[in-house]
């Protein structure tokens, strides 16, 4: 609770009481009176422990009236009882009262960051990637802006903060000690948006485009690089097949320093062809990790020890360019 609805919650609370006590005693009053007219003598404790008792509609029986406005009067007393819990209480004070303790407020924050990757939006292509960077001890915040995915993220350990996306957000995260941001969301507007909002900050900016045709317009908006995960068609798909052909990776695109995400050709002559992930050993063969395949046309984010590789399939891998080199060979047979 903020200042203003701590002040509210008291003000409400103060009311509630006086208006409770201000009841209790002129229904009290008014208990005695009608009492004395069907010939009972009761005293003020008697009269306030029976309209307590009424009010909260726990009422005993041991004190009840003979005569018929006296029970109208107590059905009267019942529904004030009822109408101060239920209508006052219990929406205005109780429940406040209740969210104030639960409510779990997000992180909006990562100060003291140095160095590291700024990380706009979690998706399986970034699931893999956090493993990479934890390996070389490369400091790193994703920013969300689904209070859902943030919640499930922070019950996985994993850092990420609550973001608007504004220019106060990325103050928040040490945008300006940040040594990469990466905008990783599927939507390339998202991401456009984001690149917009950080032009002024001097730093290497990778985007991730589905559509290989948005990559420029991410390029518009300040990417200094653009990683296209589908752009393995046509031209983009023949350079990569040179690559097996040559033994060299051209289509590498380096992350940070030493961590190089590259897309590597299987030809039909590779032992890992036929093979699943698992069986194929390669995090443990090469050091690299895979973060996709592409294969019969679809490309699979972050895929199962159980998919099988296919001839002409493409690796997205991430690793350092030795790593990257192992696993060319491997590809290429």
């Amino acid at each position: 609770m903020n200042l203003s609805s701590i002040n509210l919650f008291y003000r409400r609370t103060v009311i509630l009481i006086l208006v409770t006590v201000l009841s209790v005693i002129i229904y009290s009053i008014i208990f005695l009176e009608l009492m004395r007219e069907e010939g009972f003598s009761y005293t003020p404790v008697d009269a306030i422990y029976w309209i307590i008792s009424t009010m909260t509609t726990v009422g005993f029986g041991d004190i009840v009236f003979k005569s018929q406005i006296g029970e109208i009067y107590t059905v009267f007393v019942e529904l004030t009882g009822i109408a101060l819990i239920f209508g006052v209480a219990v929406p205005y004070i109780i429940v406040p009262w209740m969210e104030s303790r639960f409510h779990f407020k997000l992180p909006e924050e990562a100060r003291g960051l140095e160095d590291h990757i700024v990380i706009c939006g979690f998706s399986e292509f970034i699931e893999e990637f956090l493993s990479e960077l934890e390996f070389y001890n490369v400091e790193y915040v994703i920013l969300e802006d689904n209070k859902e995915k943030v919640i499930e993220l922070l019950n996985r350990r994993i850092k990420v903060v609550y973001s608007r996306f504004n220019e106060e957000s990325f103050e928040k995260v040490n945008l300006d000690r940040a040594r990469l941001l990466l905008c990783s969301f599927r939507d390339e507007s998202k991401n456009a948006d984001i690149l917009l909002c950080v032009g002024d900050y001097v730093l290497p900016k990778v985007a991730i485009a589905e559509d290989p045709y948005h990559s420029k317009f991410l390029a518009y908006a300040g990417a200094t690089k653009v990683l296209s995960i589908k752009g393995v068609l046509g031209i983009h798909m023949a350079r990569i097949a040179l690559d097996a052909v040559r033994h060299e990776i051209t289509s590498a695109i380096e992350i940070v320093k030493d961590i190089d995400v590259a897309e590597i050709f299987l030809t039909s002559r590779s032992k890992l062809v036929g093979k699943t992930l698992g069986e194929s050993r390669i995090r443990n063969r090469t050091g690299c990790t895979v973060l996709g395949l592409w294969k019969d046309g679809e490309f699979i984010f972050n895929p199962s020890f159980d998919e099988f590789m296919k001839s002409n399939s493409v690796l997205l891998a991430v690793g350092s360019k030795r790593q990257l080199k192992k696993l060319l060979n491997m590809a290429v047979g």
